[in-house]
């Protein structure tokens, strides 16, 4: 699924459907409005998705890497917040995470970690799937609310998010830590 289609879900979400039609056909009566409203959502949008993935719904990835006893996170496709596991021929190995990379042993040895997404444009595709695009999407709506100083409007949205996002977690042993308001 792409951020734009997210943004469109949020901004309809939001009863803007101006900016919805400008995110999803490209067409508007004032696009320079429309492009600022959509790269303010945009912003809305990265922030909940690294608020998700640090906080709620980890995104996870594994990749296979030549190891000199020693792998820097730089090494790495994505950026790790934590090594969760190292496998090697199938067994799963000793590590230890350090500042800079993680201590393995010698060879090639898969890595398993949680890492916080890149920052993406409008036409740019999720990390998260479908499944996910409503919690994302009503996250947007809150953080949108929020930066236009609709307070109201965002405690309504906050609680729709926390409800999608407790759905997502439902049959699984998570739960969902108290959001902070600044």
């Amino acid at each position: 699924m792409t951020v734009k289609e997210i943004l469109a879900s949020a901004a309809g979400m939001l009863g803007r459907a101006d900016v919805a039609d400008f995110l999803e056909n490209g067409v508007g009566s004032d696009v320079k409005a429309l492009e600022s409203e959509r790269d303010v959502l945009l912003r809305c949008y990265n922030s909940v998705e690294r608020e998700m993935a640090c906080d709620y719904r980890p995104l996870r990835f594994t990749e296979s890497i030549a190891s000199n006893g020693f792998v820097g996170y730089s090494a790495l496709s994505k950026r790790p917040v934590e090594v969760e596991k190292v496998i090697q021929s199938g067994v799963q190995v000793p590590f230890i995470a350090c500042t800079e990379g993680v201590k393995t042993p010698q060879g090639v040895v898969e890595i398993a970690y949680r890492y916080v997404p890149e920052r993406k444009a409008a036409d740019d595709e999720s990390d998260y799937t479908e499944r996910e695009s409503r919690a994302l999407a009503s996250g947007v709506a809150c953080e949108y609310s929020l930066a236009c100083g609709l307070y109201e409007q965002a405690l309504t949205w906050d609680a729709r998010y926390k409800a999608a996002l407790a759905a997502l977690c439902r049959g699984r042993s998570m739960t969902l830590k108290m959001r902070r308001w600044i």
